[in-house]
């Protein structure tokens, strides 16, 4: 992972920590003059000259969820599923400086499959990357919106099956436009940054549309130097690190209920404009990790006709009366904290978390719903993040603990 310590690199009392062979199931191997295939990173293949490279991998989760009194069914149910299938194309042109990639995603919830039809293109990023200045990287194409650590973390680098109920939420997913940043700003081992200008529009966006953009900027400090603090979990027993992060986000006529995400409001066409703002952390000490987040969303509605495309009034489902005003945005604030520790010399990992949403109860702000979730599991990594069989626990409610539901999760994981 970008930022990590290869364990070979490691203090040997570090080193004494990791479960035994862990080192060589995870080391590169060379298939071919130019052709290296590295666990959880797939095939890289290189010119002789070095000026191009193309890798090619793919990642698949399988899910198995119970859910005690589901709040929809009223009863338990479950369900078996591929959760996330992934194909990604990665490398170089013409220069090591010239980045791309390109991933897809084809799994049924990847491309939000209904019994009627897929509902989204399988494109998940595609972009180019130039990192010519240590201190001015520049991205373009879609890709996600740097807002929040624990969205921006991989999927596939997670401590628990999947994310909080508070960072899907909160998250801005995936955009389309430019990102300015270093991960290593005045080379000093001690700060990154992001400026990003985007459409605000989300992932797959391609409609002329109103001339709205989102404007985000983030600073991260590292005051004990720089790690792997975008993969949960302490593989490489490191000593003790922390980073801070901190994110705002303007939106300027979004047409989604959660910025780059969501739904429409039912006030027919206007728009929605956004304020956001986050703050993060992550520390890792010798298996030791802890995550937290914080988030706060505001919104202004631009209301729209009121009438669908007939000229006949919109009905509330919820009242079946006609809308007379605004829909309510989903203002509120959210908090997310989370633990784990890996088991010195085994391969076994046990984690815990706390998320919470809370609304704004100005009626034309409340959208949002009051939750709660609280609950914990264990990883077992046959090979790190690469080859990993997770289950975890949770209880999720609203207002009493007593009147929620249950969550359990089961998920194997292969990443080539």
């Amino acid at each position: 992972m970008p930022g990590g310590s290869p364990a070979s690199e490691l203090p040997a009392q570090e080193n004494s920590l990791l479960p035994p062979g862990e080192k060589a199931r995870m080391s590169p191997r060379e298939v071919a003059p130019g052709i290296v295939f590295t666990p959880g990173e797939g095939i890289d293949i290189q010119s002789a000259d070095h000026d191009f490279s193309v890798g090619i991998g793919f990642r698949f989760q399988l899910l198995y969820t119970l859910l005690d009194k589901d709040p929809t069914a009223k009863e338990t149910v479950q369900s078996l599923q591929l959760r996330r299938a992934r194909m990604q194309l990665a490398g170089h042109a013409f220069g090591v400086h010239n980045k791309y990639r390109l991933e897809l995603a084809i799994s049924p919830s990847d491309v939000s499959q209904t019994a009627q039809a897929v509902t989204t293109s399988p494109l998940l990023e595609a972009y180019t990357e130039f990192d010519y200045l240590r201190d001015l990287t520049v991205r373009a194409g879609q890709f996600k919106v740097p807002f929040d650590r624990m969205r921006v973390t991989s999927d596939m680098a997670r401590q628990l099956v999947d994310y909080s109920g508070t960072t899907t939420e909160f998250s801005l997913d995936r955009d389309i436009g430019v990102d300015l940043k270093s991960n290593d700003l005045f080379g000093l081992g001690l700060f990154k940054y992001h400026l990003a200008l985007l459409s605000g529009k989300g992932r797959n966006s391609f409609a002329a549309t109103d001339m709205g953009l989102l404007y985000l900027a983030r600073v991260e400090v590292l005051p004990l130097g720089l790690f792997d603090d975008y993969t949960e979990g302490d593989f490489q027993r490191t000593k003790p690190r922390l980073s801070l992060g901190g994110s705002f986000v303007h939106i300027v006529d979004a047409r989604r209920d959660r910025g780059t995400i969501g739904n429409a409001p039912l006030d027919a066409g206007g728009s929605t404009d956004f304020n956001l703002a986050e703050g993060d952390l992550m520390f890792k000490l010798y298996g030791l990790s802890l995550e937290g987040g914080f988030y706060y969303r505001h919104a202004d509605r631009n209301p729209g006709s009121l009438v669908d495309a007939t000229g006949k009034a919109i009905n509330d489902p919820a009242t079946g009366k006609p809308i007379t005003g605004p829909t309510p945005t989903r203002d509120g604030t959210g908090v997310v904290a989370q633990a784990g520790f890996l088991i010195p010399r085994v391969p076994l990992e046990i984690a815990g978390r706390y998320a919470n949403i809370r609304k704004n109860t100005d009626p034309l702000h409340n959208a949002l719903k009051d939750s709660n979730e609280l609950g914990g599991g264990v990883s077992y990594y046959f090979a790190q993040h690469q080859l990993k069989l997770q289950t975890d626990y949770f209880r999720i409610w609203q207002s009493e603990l007593s009147s929620g539901y249950n969550q359990l999760r089961l998920q194997l994981q292969l990443v080539m």
